[in-house]
């Protein structure tokens, strides 16, 4: 059971209805209908009346809210009294990134973190996939943040997955594609020489098209999103990217199509080794990764533990 699906039943319970909380607690409606059913599928009950208007408690959705309430007020006042000692918090953290979440992902976390841990020295390592793995099994790296996709070669790593994100395609305005309907069946990428980024690892980006009998060749590699969108502009190839690589980067000059398909995916994580539970600071760390709000236009992976 997840904090922050007790936060969210007692949101909906308190404002009477999914959008309202959704409103409170500043995120997305999905989102809030998703804890709800995570909920309650945990517990193997039904916590709301749907068929009223404001949805109402159920006999064990009231008997549950008087639980929960009293565990966040808990929680609150836990939270208070560690803010009192967080400035006694101190040492380093080395926190490993990718170029798309390093430019949509981290900035926040770590501004966040510095204010509430003042006496940690925060720095940051931006890295292709494998440069991130070996960093964290060779210790260079306490912590980071990478696509589940490739799963790491080294052992010893453990991981939570965080979000969800579309893959997309970019093409230049004269491509022949670009004249095409979005969403693009991913079938049309067949015999296109496509902008890749993973070159060596078998990144996702290829395999995901691997995997659907994909006739196609790769014209450049590019972990920069920036590179990658330049590169289609220029009419060289046809990017194939996560959607998040392309927030930062100016996208004037090409269009942007989503792709059909099953499981045309990222899924992005936080990794670890055991040598995190040693170091408050890396503690510290990871507790700001895994409760900062993921970026927009990504969903959360709810329901799924962490790897130890």
């Amino acid at each position: 059971m997840q904090l922050d699906w007790l936060e969210t039943f007692v949101a909906v319970a308190e404002r009477g209805g999914f959008g309202a909380a959704a409103q409170t607690l500043f995120r997305s409606q999905s989102r809030v209908s998703a804890h709800i059913a995570g909920l309650e599928s945990e517990l193997g009950t039904v916590l709301f009346d749907r068929s009223q208007r404001p949805v109402v408690l159920t006999t064990t959705g009231e008997k549950l809210f008087l639980r929960a309430r009293k565990i966040l007020d808990e929680i609150t006042a836990a939270r208070a009294d560690v803010v009192d000692l967080a400035g006694q918090v101190e040492g380093k953290v080395v926190l490993g990134t990718y170029a798309s979440a390093g430019a949509n992902f981290v900035p926040e976390v770590l501004r966040t973190f510095c204010i509430s841990f003042p006496h940690v020295e925060v720095r940051l390592v931006e890295q292709a996939v494998l440069g991130i793995d070996s960093a964290l099994s060779d210790g260079s790296v306490d912590l980071a943040i990478r696509p589940l996709e490739p799963k790491p070669t080294v052992p010893g790593i453990h991981h939570m997955p965080l979000w969800r994100e579309r893959m997309k395609v970019v093409v230049a305005p004269d491509h022949p594609l670009a004249g095409e309907l979005s969403p693009l069946p991913v079938t049309a990428l067949s015999g296109y020489s496509l902008i890749l980024s993973g070159a060596g690892t078998g990144g996702e980006a290829q395999q995901l098209l691997s995997t659907r009998s994909i006739d196609f060749s790769v014209a450049f590699w590019s972990d920069q999103p920036t590179t990658v969108v330049s590169l289609a502009r220029a009419g060289l190839g046809v990017g194939f990217v996560n959607a998040l690589a392309l927030v930062a980067p100016d996208t004037e000059g090409v269009r942007i199509l989503d792709v059909a398909g099953e499981g045309l995916v990222r899924d992005v994580g936080v990794y670890w080794t055991d040598r995190m539970y040693t170091s408050p600071a890396v503690l510290a760390m990871h507790s700001m990764v895994v409760n900062s709000p993921t970026p927009e236009g990504t969903t959360v992976i709810d329901g799924l533990e962490p790897t130890r």
